[in-house]
């Protein structure tokens, strides 16, 4: 029986969740996901963090255009942009296991590069930051149990937001073909939808030049992978 328990005590928490994986369809990415809420309410998170994580969790789909844009809205306000990019900084320092929640914050950074406040774009322009897009671009390698080459979902996303933060114009391009949209909805003046910043400030100044986008969102927003994670709070 100790050798059973000993057995069991060494097996992997995502190996276990694979298994299961094979018997409930979507088993693996449900029970991912009530681990990351249930550590998210023992953190107290707010509700706009708590969104974003949603957005960004292990689900095979997603994140939908309408809650990109409600994050999106939520950025134009200083607090709210911390919020949200304390957690984008979190899940990007995931391992290569939970590619999904990197993923799935890449291209919600790059939603909110073309829709957002100017702010995005200085913010991910960081070095820290920049760097460790990257990273992303050039290293992500992840495959899962069918051998299929996971990683490369992470690495075009990582490198289209790349290029755009190092061509201006290409940027100023892509930012307006999204304001022209926005207004044709909205009602929303092109140039306010373009300029935006945040409210009440012209200016991020240096709050978000770190990659870890303030040490309170440290470790509070991590996936759950069974000890590899870099996060601290979501570890598993």
């Amino acid at each position: 029986m100790d050798s059973i328990i000993g057995g069991l005590s060494n097996l992997r928490v995502d190996t276990v969740l694979s298994a299961v994986d094979k018997y409930v369809p979507g088993a693996q990415s449900k029970i991912k996901n009530f681990a990351d809420k249930a550590k998210a309410y023992v953190n107290n998170v707010s509700e706009l963090e708590m969104k974003v994580l949603e957005a960004t969790n292990h689900e095979p789909w997603g994140p939908h255009g309408s809650a990109m844009a409600e994050i999106t809205n939520s950025s134009f306000s200083s607090e709210g942009f911390y919020q949200i990019m304390g957690v984008a900084d979190q899940r990007l320092s995931e391992g290569p296991d939970n590619w999904r929640l990197v993923y799935k914050t890449l291209l919600l950074l790059e939603y909110m590069l073309k829709h957002g406040p100017l702010t995005v774009g200085e913010a991910l322009g960081s070095y820290s930051r920049l760097s460790q897009l990257e990273r992303l671009r050039d290293r992500f390698e992840f495959k899962d149990p069918a051998g299929r080459d996971q990683g490369i979902n992470v690495r075009q996303r990582a490198g289209a937001i790349v290029v755009l933060l190092n061509d201006r114009e290409k940027l100023r391009e892509e930012r307006d073909k999204a304001a022209k949209n926005k207004s044709k909805y909205t009602g929303v003046s092109s140039s306010a939808a373009r300029y935006g910043g945040f409210e009440g400030s012209s200016s991020s100044g240096g709050k978000y030049g770190g990659f870890e986008g303030g040490s309170s969102s440290s470790g509070r927003y991590g996936g759950f992978e069974g000890g590899r994670s870099s996060s601290t709070a979501y570890g598993g």
